[in-house]
């Protein structure tokens, strides 16, 4: 089922252990093959801890879903990994970041 880009926005990140995770704020596209990469997302601060995503003191900390981990769009973003998969998920892209 096709969505319009601009509809996702402001929908609430779910974990698949019900954990809201925050709200998606952009959408990142590959500009080669239009295709979309990942949801930015704002991320509650009761959940920044829990997959290890930082926090400013004025500010929401955000960060890159990639669309591989979305089970399901509807009101809400379903994700199919729990939080703890997120936050693994999370720390092995930035691993692999800093390896290149």
């Amino acid at each position: 089922m096709a969505q319009e880009l601009g509809n996702i926005r402001g929908r609430k990140v779910i974990s698949a252990d019900a954990l809201e995770i925050g709200e998606v704020v952009d959408i990142i596209v590959e500009t080669v093959a239009w295709r979309v990469e990942s949801l930015q997302v704002k991320v509650r601060k009761d959940a920044a801890e829990k997959i290890g995503v930082s926090r400013g003191v004025l500010r929401g900390g955000t960060f890159n879903l990639p669309v591989e981990l979305i089970q399901s769009v509807g009101d809400s973003i379903v994700l199919s990994a729990s939080s703890t998969e997120l936050r693994n998920s999370l720390v092995q892209a930035k691993h692999a970041a800093a390896g290149k």
